[in-house]
């Protein structure tokens, strides 16, 4: 275990770093809140999230990044996390 790098981190080395091209992230909590809303699922579990990513079968890491990008877009996320950073 090292500190820092959690099960985020280590599918981010997989997904980006291997070039896996056909991977669901399961620790990508804002790509799974981006599903929930675009398939109007109130609370869905993990479960559910990975049986609606199989139908994205090969290209489930770049449906990924394609919802991830498009929710930072419409949310302005990234851009308010940097002015956070910023201000610790």
């Amino acid at each position: 275990e090292l500190p820092g790098i959690g099960p985020f981190s280590a599918e981010l080395v997989v997904i980006r770093g291997a070039s896996a091209p056909d991977v669901f992230p399961m620790a990508e909590g804002r790509l799974h809140e981006e599903m929930a809303e675009r398939y109007g699922l109130a609370d869905p579990d993990l479960a559910a999230l990975a049986r609606i990513a199989e139908r994205w079968r090969p290209f489930r890491t770049w449906v990924a990044v394609l919802l991830r990008s498009a929710r930072e877009r419409r949310t302005d996320e990234s851009a308010q996390r940097g002015r956070q950073d910023s201000r610790n």
